[in-house]
């Protein structure tokens, strides 16, 4: 396990928010679902502030990230944010370590 799989994993269990660089954007996020796909750590989060290569809707987007690609990983202070995970099945994570419940 990594230390940004660690970090990720503690700030689901205790729904804290997260700042840090993904594909060279600066993004505000709250991981949801993080676990293993084909051998790879990834984590489900919930954007809510930052950028993107596309734009941010308010008020924010679910994302698919890489744990090995995301750099400058810190907590920060804030509420937790999260969207509406029902309107479709999510396929970034495969083997799921750990879940944010309703």
């Amino acid at each position: 396990m990594s230390p940004a799989y660690q970090l990720l994993h503690q700030a689901l269990i205790s729904r804290r928010p997260l700042a840090g660089v993904y594909e060279n954007h600066y993004r505000e996020f709250c991981p949801h679902v993080i676990g293993l796909k084909a051998g790879h750590e990834n984590v489900l989060v919930f954007q809510f502030g930052g950028t993107s290569s596309t734009p941010l809707r308010p008020p924010g987007e679910w994302r698919c990230f890489r744990v090995a690609r995301i750099t400058s990983l810190q907590l920060i202070d804030g509420s937790w944010h999260g969207g509406d995970k029902e309107s479709q099945p999510q396929n970034c994570v495969g083997e799921v370590d750990v879940s944010v419940g309703p």
